[in-house]
């Protein structure tokens, strides 16, 4: 009995894990992707590049980093980046890009 409980405690937190991973996830496609339109760039595709836990503000919470790729001419791709800690976006790095 008290192995199938810890078992299910188990996969209950794996995917409550993937489940707030992949809220974070869209969250950042929706940065990206408004960053792009007010920028007036052509927003490309998306990747997670490191996961890591952090602390934020006395709690723990995941510390996110994604490279976005978008193109501002419409021939050139270039690649952005973009910082989460939980929710909350903390930083957009952009590269010189041709217009």
């Amino acid at each position: 009995m008290l192995w199938g409980t810890l078992w299910l405690l188990l996969a209950f937190a794996v995917i409550a894990h993937f489940w707030t991973l992949r809220g974070i996830s869209e969250r950042a496609f929706t940065l990206a992707n408004q960053y792009c339109d007010k920028h007036n760039l052509q927003f490309i595709s998306l990747a997670r590049i490191k996961t890591r836990p952090a602390w934020s503000r006395g709690k723990l919470t995941w510390y996110n980093e994604y490279a976005f790729e978008f193109s501002g001419n419409g021939e050139d791709a270039s690649i952005g980046h973009l910082i989460l800690i939980g929710h909350q976006l903390k930083d957009i790095a952009m590269p010189a890009y041709r217009i």
